[in-house]
């Protein structure tokens, strides 16, 4: 390889990870803005096989599974956000994969808000009481984004999506006391937690079912040692 050529590769392997890097900052501002929905279609691959899982829930594959699990009902007094740090990307042509460490918010007003679910399912998510036995949700999270990318049509997007939550708690809490609390709970987090507004036909899964076991998933407990990357 010449030295021109070389810095070519360069230049191209720079500009392939700052267009990755912008577009999961976009994919954290979306979920923050509480517009999950555009999600799909704007940042993820047209591909059959495009895939999202979170934390001990399976994937979510195909263009609809991935619509219902990004379209969330917002509620006045619910707020995420995700800010996105050691960004780790390699790239080769038209195929990238990136990782990133997250440091998140997730807050439900619950019974403190101005909208109240009578889904008890839906409220074992709500993880904090006040005194008088009002329950909400005001947790912190620690999380790792693992994802693959293609290049489309000029531009990258997302294929696969591995969201692991690595650590949770109250705010109002410490993780090290509520990890034994998280362990027997944390399987209802996701197939409970969201409804979607698309319909589904006779013999699909329900929207908020995903479509097989978790691939993978570790969160912090007393006895248990982080994974190696």
């Amino acid at each position: 390889m010449t030295e021109l050529e070389q810095l070519k590769s360069q230049l191209a392997a720079l500009t392939a990870r700052a267009e990755i890097e912008a577009l999961m900052a976009r994919f954290a501002r979306l979920l923050s803005r509480g517009q999950g929905e555009r999600i799909p279609a704007e940042l993820f691959s047209a591909r059959d096989d495009a895939s999202v899982e979170f934390g001990a829930s399976g994937p979510y594959i195909g263009r609809k599974k991935l619509a219902t699990y990004f379209e969330k009902d917002a509620l006045p007094g619910r707020f995420s956000m995700l800010l996105l740090t050691n960004p780790s990307v390699e790239a080769d042509g038209e195929r990238a994969h990136g990782m990133w460490d997250a440091l998140g918010l997730d807050l439900d007003a619950g019974d403190l808000g101005s909208v109240v679910s009578g889904d008890e399912t839906v409220r074992a998510l709500l993880t904090s009481r006040t005194a008088d036995g009002a329950r909400y949700r005001a947790e912190w999270t620690v999380q790792r984004l693992q994802a693959e990318f293609s290049r489309e049509d000029g531009a990258w997007r997302i294929v696969h999506l591995r969201i692991l939550d690595y650590l949770r708690s109250p705010m109002t809490s410490d993780p090290v006391a509520f990890s034994r609390t998280r362990w027997q709970t944390d399987g209802i987090r996701l197939d409970a937690a969201f409804t979607s507004n698309r319909p589904f036909a006779e013999g699909e899964l329900p929207e908020n079912l995903a479509m097989g076991p978790t691939t993978y998933h570790w969160q912090y407990r007393p006895d248990a040692m982080p994974p190696e990357v």
